[in-house]
């Protein structure tokens, strides 16, 4: 495909060099203008690129830029004052000849300047004034007189014409030879289009040495090979070194474009552009989503209008200060499809398309809350364990220590019993602790449960003289064996602290799941602790425990994905109700809207 390409590039020059050669057949002033037409249309096609792109390029390219301006300048009036043309009256063939040696002397050095400046930076205002300086001063040589001859009429070229044009060939020379050194700094299509125009343009040279009259085969040949070298320019410098990048960077800012586009679409955060009223502008696949809906419903409206309760509130009081930079980020809960989820908003002002936009972008961290929570009650603990063995074991070991002493002065035996119900009772606490790391830390194996049979196992295990235990109904949930401990915590409460002489758990079979009621007749709970019953180490003053046996209920529960609550029982008692969830249904975790609620915090 390449090589098809150049071939037709070829025979399209070739033709239209044909076509050249054969106006210089009918007139040579007529190929001599259309020749210097297409070089001029060239020099400044090339100047002017290079100038517009000028930001974008180093020095190389601006040299030649502005050095083809000023070849431009006087090639043109190489062009007006050439024999024949009549538009200067009076000019005889040497002021044209002078013009095309000044010019040819500017484009070698112009080609060195170039080629050493390849990839450096220098103010492009001294370029130009140094070539605008060579400009004028070759008009004022000229004009003055002071530039030597190049054209006799009757006698041809000069000996300064001849000499000239094999220093400029020369100087072509040395131009490849810093070309060549630099190569690896360009293009290799620059590279190659730049040296057969130098080599052109060095073989043009030496046949302008050789002509005897302006309208001579050597004249026309080199004005022919002077064209191709141009366009062999136009092809380096436009083409391949600007052109190309060009089409290059547009490429990589569409694939950029795309990049993000589809980073903004298939990634894992929320993402919405507003507008100065808070409109939103454009949404990402996940927050549609999360909004329910598709753009074209979503673009246009107010951002918390799309949102509902507090999730609206917050989003309308936080993106005017996340505007204002009063903060940087706020959380929100929102439910999507049933579940509370915690989403972390950021966002700020970007000058997008002309207008001040927000940027919101909200990321899911409902997993790391969970987390969190996970952690801060593992922490709550391992520090409860921690309270409990201290003051339990102190304890047993003082009775341990104090009847091993009495045994050693009188030697009863009901001092050994003593020492030996304090190391049972030491054992039954590692026990426990151990159950209550299980019940926290250990992952859940949910499963349908009859409820019935674990209360009946509690009533069995709390025959106690004096307290009647009594079981209403039947119900299954979802829970694990650990409901049992629940149940024989509430029920050996009320034995132990109410004060009563009846118990009933109560079962309710519900469209919602399972509900659990576990009743007392005792004297109520105590004021002081009705809105702190589940929190660690709330007790009453008559117990002698660490007040941690509701805490460790409730986080049972919840566990289960149910819920637990106290109120006073009529008459007289306190009543604990458990809501479970049916068997079968979805574990549904609200541990972050339970958060949200208590998160009243912007």
């Amino acid at each position: 495909m390449l090589e098809k390409r150049y071939l037709k590039t070829l025979v399209f020059t070739l033709c239209a060099l044909f076509v050249l050669y054969l106006t210089s057949l009918y007139s040579y002033l007529f190929f001599h203008v259309m020749v210097e037409i297409f070089i001029l249309a060239i020099l400044f096609a090339i100047g002017t690129l290079a100038w517009i792109t000028r930001k974008t390029n180093d020095s190389y390219l601006m040299t030649l830029g502005i050095g083809f301006f000023a070849i431009a300048i006087i090639d043109l009036l190489h062009l007006i004052t050439y024999k024949g043309m009549g538009i200067l009256p009076g000019i005889d063939s040497n002021l044209p000849t002078q013009l095309w040696i000044a010019q040819k002397y500017l484009e070698a050095f112009c080609f060195i300047g170039a080629f050493l400046l390849i990839g450096k930076k220098v103010n492009d205002y001294l370029i130009g004034g140094l070539f605008g300086l060579f400009t004028v001063g070759t008009f004022a040589a000229i004009y003055f007189g002071v530039f030597p001859a190049c054209y006799v009429e009757g006698t041809g070229l000069t000996p300064f014409k001849v000499i000239s044009e094999y220093v400029i060939a020369a100087l072509m020379a040395v131009a490849w030879v810093l070309l060549y050194q630099r190569r690896k700094s360009l293009d290799r299509s620059t590279y190659v289009a730049l040296s057969i125009a130098l080599f052109l343009s060095i073989v043009a040279e030496i046949c302008f040495t050789n002509y005897l009259g302006v309208y001579d085969i050597f004249n026309l040949i080199g004005h022919l090979l002077t064209l191709v070298a141009f366009g062999m320019i136009f092809i380096a410098v436009v083409y391949v070194s600007i052109t190309r990048p060009l089409d290059s960077m547009y490429r990589s800012l569409s694939t950029s474009e795309e990049i993000y586009r589809t980073l903004g679409e298939r990634g894992h955060s929320f993402l919405a552009l507003l507008d100065d009223d808070n409109k939103v502008v454009h949404v990402n696949r996940k927050m549609r989503e999360l909004i329910g809906g598709e753009e074209k419903d979503i673009n246009g409206k107010e951002i918390s209008l799309l949102f509902h309760g507090e999730g609206a509130e917050r989003l309308s009081a936080n993106i005017p200060r996340l505007r204002s930079r009063e903060i940087d980020s706020f959380r929100q809960s929102v439910k999507q499809k049933g579940e509370c989820i915690s989403i972390l908003w950021k966002g700020g002002e970007a000058d997008l398309e002309g207008s001040v936009r927000v940027i919101l972008t909200g990321l899911d961290i409902t997993e790391l809350e969970r987390y969190q929570e996970k952690t801060s009650e593992l922490n709550d603990a391992l520090d409860l364990i921690n309270r409990i063995l201290v003051h339990d074991t102190v304890n047993q070991l003082s009775i341990i220590s104090g009847n091993l002493d009495l045994y050693k002065i009188n030697g009863k035996e009901e001092n050994l019993a003593r020492m030996d119900n304090a190391i049972r009772n030491m054992d039954s606490l590692v026990q426990r602790m151990k159950r209550m790391m299980r019940a926290i830390n250990e992952p859940l194996d949910l499963k349908a449960v009859d409820v019935r049979a674990m209360a009946e196992r509690v009533r069995n295990n709390h025959q106690v003289s004096g307290f009647s235990i009594n079981i209403i109904g039947e119900c299954t949930a979802m829970a694990d064996e650990s409901l049992e401990n629940v149940l024989d915590n509430l029920v050996g409460n009320a034995i132990r602290h109410s004060g009563g002489n009846v118990a009933e758990i109560i079962l309710k079979k519900t469209d919602l799941g399972c509900t659990i009621e576990v009743a007392d007749n005792g004297k109520g709970m105590p004021p002081e602790l009705k809105g702190t019953m589940f929190q660690l180490g709330t007790k009453s003053r008559s117990s002698k425990g660490m007040g941690y046996g509701l805490f460790l209920v409730k986080r049972l529960v919840e566990r289960f994905g149910g819920s637990i609550s106290v109120f006073d029982n009529a008459p007289s008692g306190t009543r604990f109700i458990i809501e479970l969830r049916p068997p079968g249904s979805p574990m549904v975790d609200d541990s972050i809207c339970r958060q949200a609620k208590r998160d009243h915090t912007p």
